[in-house]
């Protein structure tokens, strides 16, 4: 008798997981909305503020940013270069031998800021992380061996009041007291969209009062290609746009796929942060 019935379970279980299988393939080629990630986004216009402050999203192969911290840094660019703040704070500590936070702001340098718009926070490890590493006082020293060849500002928090060394090396700038944020301080947020509610989150929970999300942005106030890369255009005279289409089935498969299981987990990470009191 149990037999059979465990036969019909399993044969029902497996047309069930067929049937929503092959209806989830059929979403994602299509690339049909799946709804509740637009519930994730928080997007707002900037206004000037006194720092802008883009998160770190991690790191690919050879320490090059991975597709959504390009995407941060380009926007953190944009927004100086339009005159939102005079610096830029990058924020995040990561897994390898140097932080993502000096990676980063290397890279907005080759975009175009100069050293003395950007500073550290090399600490922060996660998204709960980033409102109060930046309100934390104290300097971070930097290696002697290393400094020879860092020229950004390197402003940081995070060592419970450690005073640096009084001799520094040209071209370092290590903060006495910190990057002085408050929580009133007015501040432009900048990271991908869909991690844009969880981070408005937690800056609100740790008490940050003046702060607008900011999720892409291009200059309005300069016109020059080497800063607004949309606006580049070939140096070769003969050249021309291919017209080739990227957005064939087995693509669009492999976004949307993607795109979906970010959600979720972006929508669980919400859920496991307010468990925890963090949002």
């Amino acid at each position: 008798m149990k037999r059979p019935r465990v036969k019909r379970i399993l044969a029902v279980y497996l047309i069930v997981t067929g049937i929503v299988a092959n209806v989830f393939v059929i979403w994602m080629a299509a690339g049909w909305p799946i709804g509740f990630d637009r519930w994730l986004v928080v997007r707002e216009e900037p206004r000037k503020a006194d720092y802008i402050v883009c998160l770190a999203g991690g790191l690919g192969g050879n320490n090059i940013p991975t597709e959504d911290g390009w995407d941060r840094i380009y926007t953190a660019a944009q927004l100086w270069f339009d005159g939102y703040a005079p610096k830029i704070v990058f924020t995040g500590g990561g897994v390898g031998k140097i932080s993502e936070s000096e990676v980063y702001a290397e890279f907005a340098r080759w975009f175009g800021c100069p050293e003395e718009a950007l500073f550290f926070e090399p600490i922060a490890s996660g998204t709960g992380d980033h409102p109060t590493k930046l309100l934390e006082t104290g300097a971070l020293g930097i290696r002697k061996d290393a400094a020879a060849g860092t020229n950004i500002g390197s402003q940081s928090a995070g060592t419970g009041g450690k005073k640096a060394e009084a001799a520094e090396p040209p071209g370092i700038q290590v903060a006495q007291e910190g990057l002085g944020i408050r929580r009133d301080t007015p501040l432009i947020i900048v990271t991908s969209p869909m991690h844009s509610r969880r981070v408005a989150m937690v800056f609100r929970k740790a008490g940050f009062t003046d702060f607008c999300m900011v999720t892409g942005w291009w200059a309005r106030t300069t016109r020059d290609p080497a800063k607004v890369r949309g606006l580049m255009t070939s140096k070769f005279v003969g050249f021309r746009p291919s017209g080739k289409d990227y957005g064939d089935v087995f693509n669009r498969l492999k976004w949307e796929t993607s795109h979906f299981f970010n959600a979720v987990r972006e929508a669980a990470a919400i859920v496991v942060y307010k468990i925890k009191g963090k949002a």
